[in-house]
C-alpha cells in the first residue's frame, strides 16, 4: 500500500512540476528566448522579430529555442535547430508562458532562459542580438560548450 501510495504521490508531483513549468521539455537541450506580445504588427514584436532573424545562424550555435507566444490568437510559435519533436499536449500555451512569466494578454517582453530552466534575462523593450549573446557566452555551460567544440 506505501509502494502505492509513493508511486501516486511521485505522479502528482511529476504532473504538477510539468504544469508549473511549461518550458520544461525543453531543459537541459535549449536556451529559450521568449518573445511576448500582444500582436505580430506590434512595432516592439516586428523589430525584435527582425533582429533575431538576422542572426540566425548565432541563434542556432547557441542553441537558442526562439519562442514567439502571440496573445491575439492564443499562439505559440517555435523556431530552433533542430526543431524539437513535441507531441502537441507537450506545447507550452501563450496562457501557461503569461501566467509563469507573469505578463498580461498585451504586454511586450523579451526573456532569456537558460538551459537550466532558470530566467537569465528579461528585457521589456527590443533587445539587441549582441547584448543577448554577450549574456550567454559569459554562462558557465555556454563556456564549458564552446571548449569542447
Amino acid at each position: 500500500m506505501r509502494t502505492l501510495f509513493a508511486a501516486i504521490g511521485l505522479l502528482l508531483a511529476m504532473t504538477t512540476t510539468a504544469l508549473a513549468n511549461p518550458l520544461a521539455p525543453f531543459k537541459g537541450d535549449y536556451r529559450p528566448l521568449l518573445i511576448f506580445t500582444g500582436s505580430p504588427e506590434a512595432p516592439n514584436f516586428r523589430q525584435q522579430f527582425i533582429a533575431t532573424s538576422q542572426s540566425i545562424n548565432e541563434l542556432y550555435e547557441r542553441d537558442i529555442l526562439r519562442i514567439h507566444v502571440l496573445s491575439d490568437a492564443g499562439q505559440v510559435g517555435l523556431h530552433a535547430k533542430p526543431t524539437p519533436q513535441l507531441a502537441a499536449d507537450q506545447l507550452p500555451t501563450a496562457e501557461a508562458l503569461r501566467q509563469r512569466f507573469d505578463l498580461g494578454p498585451d504586454d511586450f517582453a523579451v526573456i532569456l532562459v537558460g538551459k537550466d530552466g532558470g530566467e537569465k534575462a528579461r528585457w521589456s523593450a527590443p533587445v539587441a542580438m549582441a547584448e543577448v549573446y554577450a549574456l550567454i557566452d559569459t554562462m558557465p555551460m555556454r563556456q564549458r560548450e564552446m571548449r569542447e567544440n
